[in-house]
């Protein structure tokens, strides 16, 4: 854990993330490059076509994220029975299968995609 200008951030292998969920790199005007003022894509971590909105069930996650326990992307078994390698974006609560990225992973999840929708 640390603070950058006063922003509390907490880091992992090199990468550092705002607790509150502040995009730092924006905040100091992107001092590694990769501004690509793309707003329209807010899973830019995420690497599939149609990720699956999976909010609720990742209300822990991000709450340890948020606290600056978790990075903004992790990797978790997502389905009835953990079955499906993700990996989920702990702002945004958007998931993509890891272990078919072409996939439709709300269509995968089925039934336990929507017992998870707002």
């Amino acid at each position: 854990d640390a603070t950058l200008n006063g922003i509390p951030v907490r880091c992992d292998n090199g990468i550092c993330y705002a607790k509150d969920g502040r995009n730092i790199c924006q905040i100091f005007n992107y001092p590694c490059g990769n501004n690509n003022n793309n707003n329209n894509n807010n899973n830019q971590g995420l690497n599939c076509a149609r990720p699956c909105f999976l909010k609720k069930a990742l209300t822990q996650l991000m709450t340890q994220h948020y606290q600056g326990r978790l990075p903004r992307f992790v990797n978790v078994n997502v389905g009835f029975g953990n079955v499906i390698p993700s990996t989920c974006d702990l702002v945004t609560g958007y998931c993509c299968a890891a272990d078919n990225p072409g996939s439709d992973l709300c269509g995968r999840l089925g039934w336990f995609a929507h017992i998870f929708e707002i």
